[in-house]
């Protein structure tokens, strides 16, 4: 198959709008024909720009094989021909015109940081402190401008998204221990009984947990979409010599484990998380920091069970940590 190059993203995308599938057999041959030509038989979708999202959903559902290879496309484009000096420059430049804001968030966490005594606590402790400290400063509430690579600085202005508290908590994590290696990444999270922990100042979740039946072909097509699309942003952390990586949902206040691409939380009792392989791609093409492969999202494996994390790290240890915490308090 021919190379595919961002002038060729662009050719194509203007081929199928205008629905000219033999010119594309003829640019790219057999193989990218067959991939958009069931839209010769697809009901047709139109987006309307400016409608909202239920909208695009629509077209996804309908045209979910030709959008999911085109993603492919577009991902080796950013994968292959994006080189690593570029990527650092598109966050040096969003550092550079937002060098003043940056600075003060930064100053703004150095003050936090400085004024809270973390000596003797576990880790668990301090990702149960830290996700408290988030709720009390943060309302849930879509940001008004946001920069581009330095979500947290959101907080601020002390309003803001799943994104922003996971990358804030990712940025403070890491000052704190630099072993943490924390990093905000796209997940999906569809269905779940959410149990909460003891946290008063916890925020409600920002999007829908659910237990209803669905038919089954169209949840066919929903366990194919949640493994591309995200509704939610949470934090990844290592644990210093152990063999495996947890997941702090700081907007809910909840602690998982990943495997193999696959998060299952200690909070839920129901199908958990998955991640989203399509959004922290494009992250990641966008910020350095982000720089996790996506095959090391899906390498993690660990020799411990899922009951012995859950002793760790689960609903009654949780409890225990932000008891400790009130006392200290």
């Amino acid at each position: 198959m021919k190379k595919i190059g961002f002038k060729d993203i662009k050719i194509i995308s203007q081929l199928l709008k205008s629905k000219n599938y033999d010119e594309i057999y003829k640019r790219y041959g057999k193989f990218m024909y067959k991939l958009f030509e069931t839209s010769r038989i697809s009901q047709e979708v139109k987006y309307e720009g400016g409608k909202k999202f239920d909208d695009l959903k629509q077209i996804i559902d309908v045209h979910l094989k030709e959008i999911f290879y085109f993603c492919v496309i577009y991902l080796t484009y950013l994968f292959l021909a994006m080189p690593n000096d570029v990527q650092k420059d598109i966050k040096a430049t969003a550092r550079n015109e937002n060098i003043d804001r940056i600075s003060e968030y930064e100053i703004y966490v150095d003050d936090y940081l400085e004024s809270i005594d973390f000596t003797g606590l576990s880790d668990l402790e301090i990702f149960m402190k830290l996700m408290q400290y988030e709720h009390q400063e943060m309302l849930y509430g879509t940001p008004e401008q946001e920069i581009t690579g330095y979500y947290r600085v959101q907080m601020l202005d002390g309003k803001g998204v799943c994104r922003n508290i996971a990358d804030d908590l990712a940025y403070r994590l890491n000052l704190i221990n630099p072993e943490y290696n924390a990093k905000m990444i796209c997940v999906n999270s569809s269905y779940g009984n959410w149990v909460k922990n003891d946290d008063k100042m916890q925020i409600a979740p920002d999007y829908n947990f659910n237990n209803e039946e669905i038919d089954k072909d169209y949840k066919g097509l929903e366990e194919i979409k949640k493994r591309l699309f995200p509704n939610h942003a949470v934090t990844m952390i290592n644990i210093p010599g152990e063999d495996y990586a947890l997941i702090l949902d700081s907007t809910n206040s909840g602690i998982g484990v990943i495997s193999n691409g696959k998060i299952d939380m200690f909070n839920s009792d129901n199908e958990n998380y998955y991640v989203t392989e399509l959004a922290n791609a494009l992250l990641m093409g966008y910020d350095i920091r982000f720089s996790t492969e996506l095959n090391e999202l899906k390498s993690y494996f660990t020799k411990h069970s899922l009951e012995e994390l859950n002793e760790l790290y689960g609903l009654d240890a949780q409890n225990e940590a932000i008891k400790k915490l009130d006392l200290l308090n």
